[in-house]
């Protein structure tokens, strides 16, 4: 009987283990940037832009004492607003060349300026028209929005903060196999 069983065991064990990881920040809606201070700021911006121009219209008699000016600064801040927005929602600013925190920050500081102007303006000639009590109303509180913008903005580009990066669609795929060979023997 013991001459039936065999003296050596060989026994091998192989482990494979794979992990993939994939990841994806292209060109796409960041809804993230929805909910963000900025986002929501610039909404707000767009907006307000939009209802200054609207009261800033409504009065046909005022195109030369001023209205010209404020209507050309809410359209002007509402295209252009609109267009960093789509542009910032879709990630397409990281492809883009330039220091742009530094760029943002000009661009509101610029449109804090051109809306007080505009505000001021709206606010000399309101007596006259009530839509344009109201233009200047709306007026110093976009101007006040994207002076809250500019100082984020500001802040941001003094401590270095982040420089918006291009992040591809990377996938990467890690095997390791392990072998084990034991020969045990009576």
């Amino acid at each position: 009987m013991a001459d039936d069983m065999p003296t050596k065991y060989e026994y091998e064990t192989t482990t494979t283990t794979t992990t993939t990881t994939e990841s994806s920040s292209g060109i796409g809606p960041q809804m993230q940037y929805l909910k963000s201070i900025p986002g929501i700021l610039q909404i707000v911006e767009i907006v307000l832009s939009l209802i200054v121009f609207i009261c800033a219209s409504i009065p046909l008699g005022w195109v030369g004492y001023g209205g010209g000016w404020v209507q050309f600064v809410s359209m002007t801040a509402f295209l252009t607003t609109a267009a960093i927005f789509v542009i910032i929602f879709l990630n397409i600013l990281p492809r883009l060349p330039g220091p742009w925190t530094l760029i943002l920050f000009i661009y509101y500081a610029v449109f804090v300026v051109l809306y007080l102007i505009a505000a001021i303006v709206c606010a000399v000639r309101a007596p006259y028209w009530s839509a344009v009590g109201a233009a200047a109303f709306f007026a110093f509180v976009v101007m006040i929005v994207y002076g809250v913008d500019a100082f984020f903005r500001f802040r941001t580009w003094r401590e270095g903060g982040p420089q918006p990066q291009h992040t591809s669609t990377h996938q990467e795929t890690h095997t390791t196999e392990t072998v084990t060979t034991e020969t045990v023997g009576y």
